[in-house]
């Protein structure tokens, strides 16, 4: 888990998830709309799998930058596509 210092208005958990899986989507990447976001108590967990490191790490910084995060658990798996 990465702590984050992310001083906002904290928003309740539907609606951080909300904000993450928007700023996942607006990426404009296929594999990033499968990834599974869900929030407890500012804290988010992304899941699922990707087909490179480059993605994993685009996903771990667009949650990153969403205000309200204020740590992330990163179960995201890298799986080859060959």
């Amino acid at each position: 888990m990465v702590s984050l210092l992310n001083e906002t208005v904290p928003l309740n958990d539907r609606d951080l998830e909300r904000h993450v899986t928007v700023r996942l989507l607006d990426r404009n990447l296929a594999a990033l709309r499968q990834v599974i976001v869900r929030a407890d108590s500012g804290t988010i967990t992304v899941r699922g799998t990707v087909t490179s490191f480059y993605l994993k790490q685009l996903c771990i910084q667009a949650c990153r930058s969403v205000p309200g995060v204020v740590a992330l658990v990163d179960e995201l798996e890298v799986a080859s596509i060959m």
